[in-house]
C-alpha cells in the first residue's frame, strides 16, 4: 500500500494539486503508449516476459512498475546550484537516462537471491521479490545503483550497521570513493535539493531514503547525528531537537493504538498489522507520514511472522537488529546475512519490547506482563539476566539533555526527580521515543 491508508489514520499526502510534477505513486501514471514502451524495451533489453508481460497501463504488474521508473529517470530535471556532501558530480545531473542505458546490458525478473533487492551480473540486472515492494523512488534509486557496479565498483566489507559480522559486502568505504551506494545517495540528494519538475512527497521519499541508507552504508561516515526527542501528544506530533528545547508541532490526527518508534532515519509510527509510517520531520507539512520503505519497519511488507503486537529496530555496539514479538510470547529477530526471520523462542510473559530501561540507559529491553524487565541478550532471543522490576507508574522511558523521562499512564512526562517535565508544555503525551536527527539538508 503505497498511500498511507491504515487503522484509524487517513492523511492526505498531496496538500493540493501540483500539475508540473512527475507522478508519484505506480497508480499515478497514465498509460505509456506502445512507441516509448518499446524504447524503453529496446534501450534496457528488458526481458518483458519475466516481469510478467509487456503491460502499458496495470500498475500492479511489475513490468509497468519497470516502466514507470524508467519513465521517472528519463523526465526527472534538476536545477540550482545547492549542494551537499553527497552531491560530488558522479553522474551529470541530466544526464541519468544515457547513462544508466550505456551501462544496463539487460534486466530482468527473479526470486533466486530472497535477502537482495537485484543484482548486477556483468551490466545484466536481475531484479528481487524486494525490489518489487519498494517505491517509485526505491526502485528507481536500485536502477542507479546497480548500474554502477557495471563500471567496476564493488562493496566492501561492512564495519556496522545491520550486515557488521556478517561478512557480507554490502558498504562503501566513504561518499568520496564514488561507488554505487555514494552515486544513489547523489541521485536521492539531487530530488532534494535541486529537483526542478519532482512532486514534493516524492522528494520527502528521497530525503527519507537517504537518511536511512546513508547511516551505515558508508564504513566512513558522512553524516553527524544528535538526539531529538519525538512526541505523540493530544495536540499532534512534537520534536525537541538542540539544547534550547525548541518546539516543533502540527496537526496529526491519528489511533491512540499507534506506536512511536525510533528508526535509523528518524520516527515511524507502527500501526500493527497494518504496517509502519515513516514521518518526515524536515517537511511534514508535505507528507506527514510515509509508508515505510526506508527503515527495516520495511520488513513488515515482506512476510513477517504472524499476529505481531511489538517490532523494535535497534543499533547496538555499531550493529543494527530487528526484533520483534508475537502475541503468542515468542520473539524473533532478522538474520540480515540470510535474509529471513529467525525461528521463534517463547518468552513466558513478554509483552513488549522497549529501548530504554528505568535507568535511561539504552538498548533492548523486554517488558513482561507481571511488570518486570529484562535486557535482552542480541543478538540471541533470550533474557541477559534475572527480569528486574518495572515501575507501574511508568510506560516508557527515555534520556535526553542529561536527564532521565518517564512518561506515566496518566499521559503526563516526569523528569528524574519526579517532577512533572516542562518540555512539552501541557499538551498530554500518549508516546515518546528518543530518534536520530540529522542537519545534512539543512
Amino acid at each position: 500500500m503505497d498511500r498511507l491508508l491504515g487503522g484509524l489514520l487517513a492523511l492526505a499526502l498531496y496538500t493540493s494539486p501540483v500539475a508540473w510534477a512527475l507522478p508519484v505513486f505506480d497508480g499515478d501514471f497514465d498509460c505509456l503508449d506502445a512507441t516509448t514502451a518499446n524504447r524503453y524495451v529496446s534501450d534496457f533489453q528488458i526481458d518483458s516476459e519475466s516481469f510478467g508481460g509487456l503491460e502499458l497501463c496495470q500498475p500492479q504488474v511489475d513490468t509497468k512498475k519497470l516502466l514507470n521508473d524508467l519513465q521517472l529517470v528519463e523526465l526527472g530535471q534538476f536545477n540550482g546550484s545547492t549542494v551537499n556532501i553527497f552531491i560530488q558530480e558522479f553522474v551529470p545531473a541530466g544526464d541519468y537516462y544515457l547513462w544508466l542505458k550505456e551501462q544496463t546490458n539487460g534486466i530482468s525478473r527473479g526470486d533466486d537471491i530472497p535477502w537482495a533487492t537485484a543484482y548486477n551480473s556483468g551490466g545484466y540486472f536481475t531484479m528481487q521479490d524486494g525490489w518489487a515492494k519498494l517505491s517509485t523512488l526505491g526502485r528507481v534509486g536500485t536502477l542507479i545503483h546497480e548500474a554502477r557496479h557495471t563500471e567496476g565498483y564493488y562493496h566492501t566489507i561492512c564495519d556496522h550497521g545491520p550486515y557488521k559480522d556478517s561478512r557480507i559486502s554490502g558498504c562503501d568505504e566513504s561518499v568520496a570513493s564514488g561507488g554505487s551506494h555514494g552515486v544513489e545517495m547523489e541521485y536521492y540528494a539531487r530530488v532534494v535539493l535541486q529537483g526542478a519538475n519532482f512532486h514534493p512527497v516524492y522528494q520527502s521519499m528521497a530525503r527519507l531514503m537517504l537518511l536511512a541508507r546513508a547511516n551505515f552504508v558508508f564504513n566512513e561516515s558522512p553524516m553527524s547525528e544528535k538526539d531529538a526527542l519525538i512526541a505523540r501528544t493530544s495536540e499532534g506530533l512534537a520534536r525537541l531537537a538542540g539544547e534550547d528545547k525548541q518546539l516543533l508541532s502540527w496537526s496529526f490526527p491519528g489511533s491512540e493504538s499507534f506506536q512511536l518508534k525510533r528508526t535509523s532515519l528518524g520516527a515511524t509510527l507502527l500501526d500493527l498489522p497494518n504496517g509502519a509510517w515513516s514521518i518526515d520531520l524536515e517537511r511534514p507539512d508535505i507528507a506527514p507520514a510515509l509508508s515505510d520503505d526506508y527503515s527495516y519497519f520495511k520488513l513488515l511488507k515482506m512476510a513477517p511472522p504472524a499476529d505481531l503486537v511489538d517490532v523494535e529496530e535497534v543499533d547496538i555496539h555499531l550493529r543494527r537488529y530487528m526484533y520483534a514479538i508475537d502475541g503468542q510470547e515468542r520473539i524473533y529477530n532478522y538474520i540480515f546475512g540470510q535474509g529471513a526471520w529467525s525461528p521463534a523462542t517463547h518468552l513466558p510473559g513478554v509483552e513488549r519490547l522497549v529501548t530504554h530501561n528505568p535507568m535511561g540507559q539504552p538498548g533492548l529491553f523486554a517488558v513482561f506482563k507481571n511488570l518486570t524487565y529484562c535486557p535482552i541478550q542480541v543478538p540471541f532471543l533470550r533474557c541477559d539476566r534475572t527480569p528486574m522490576p518495572w515501575p507501574a507508574d511508568a510506560r516508557k522511558f527515555v534520556s535526553f539533555n542529561g536527564s532521565t523521562l518517564k512518561l506515566g499512564p496518566d499521559r503526563m512526562v516526569y523528569d528524574s526527580k519526579g517532577e512533572v517535565w516542562d518540555g512539552l508544555g501541557e499538551a498530554e503525551v500518549l508516546d515518546l521515543t528518543l530518534v536520530p536527527h540529522f542537519e545534512i539538508f539543512q
